[in-house]
């Protein structure tokens, strides 16, 4: 079987713009481009499709794919990945 290991995105970055002065305090020594990258979480729908933004009715979810995680899956469910723009993180 293959493994399918969520995609690593960007840096999030220690802060944000909405982020109030005085708590940004502890983060003045560091980048965001030093923070580290995250995760997505990939959602398998009902209908067959891929996100990674949660819906907000969780009933429509057939497949939750957590970020950082490593997950066996069948030939059927590599053929669907890999057409859906994931194949890079098919091992």
């Amino acid at each position: 079987m293959a493994t399918f290991i969520p995609p690593q995105r960007g840096n999030r970055g220690w802060v944000n713009d909405s982020t109030p002065e005085w708590q940004r305090a502890p983060f003045k020594f560091f980048t965001n481009e030093s923070s580290p990258p995250y995760s997505a979480n990939v959602f398998k729908l009902n209908d067959g499709t891929y996100t990674e933004t949660q819906p907000t009715d969780p009933t429509r979810i057939a497949i939750t794919y957590y970020g950082g995680h490593e997950y066996e899956v069948s030939a059927a469910e590599v053929a669907a990945l890999t057409a859906a723009g994931y194949g890079a993180s098919i091992h």
